[in-house]
């Protein structure tokens, strides 16, 4: 039936059958929750990795090794679509209490069959938008590229603007190791009539 549809696709494309399967047609037909009562410590999801062939055992896993996944499908009419997909990845070399990791945040482009990533946060807490591991070891904090016209675009969403009014700024920030971060600079952009 449908609750093992996905399951067969999945296995065609990585060999594998998932152990748990949630179907059904009601509004909260496949609602899953995990709800901890506790002062201490919330619910989790936990998705892990171990490279060895053997139950309850370790092996390293090594830079670029994906961890953990989730996927988001939709069905085209004749079978399920992935459409988004979230995934952890190794970045960078593992050792003993050293587990380096990035996010990769990947959506499928109208007429495409398959996610393409995005979005990266390094393990190094670099973000960068539109692009892959090969501009990762640049000294950028953020970075945006494009195939053509790279764009960021800031916004105002206000039901009206007069003359002189700030639309968006660019600010610059430094902090002296006080842990008070002072304004340096700054880059306004203002309305220059009423709109």
């Amino acid at each position: 039936g449908n609750s093992s549809e996905y399951a067969q696709k999945i296995g065609a494309a990585t060999g594998f059958q998932p152990k748990i399967q949630v179907n059904g047609t009601a509004g909260d037909g496949i609602s899953i929750v995990g709800w901890r009562n506790s002062n201490d410590y919330p619910g989790n999801l936990w998705l892990a990795r171990s490279n060895s062939d053997t139950n309850g055992t370790h092996a390293l896993v090594t830079d670029g090794q994906k961890l953990g996944e989730v996927i988001f499908s939709g069905s085209d009419g004749t079978d399920f679509e992935n459409a988004a997909s979230i995934k952890c990845e190794v970045d960078g070399t593992a050792a003993a209490n050293d587990m380096p990791g990035r996010l990769v945040f990947s959506t499928t482009a109208d007429g495409a069959s398959s996610p393409t990533e995005r979005v990266r946060i390094t393990s190094d807490g670099k973000l960068l938008v539109g692009t892959s591991s090969a501009i990762a070891p640049s000294n950028e904090n953020f970075a945006v590229v494009s195939g053509g016209n790279t764009q960021i675009s800031l916004a105002r969403n206000d039901t009206s603007v007069n003359s002189g009014n700030t639309i968006s700024q660019i600010k610059v920030y430094g902090n002296d190791d006080n842990g008070t971060y002072q304004e340096c600079a700054r880059i306004g952009f203002e309305a220059d009539d009423a709109h």
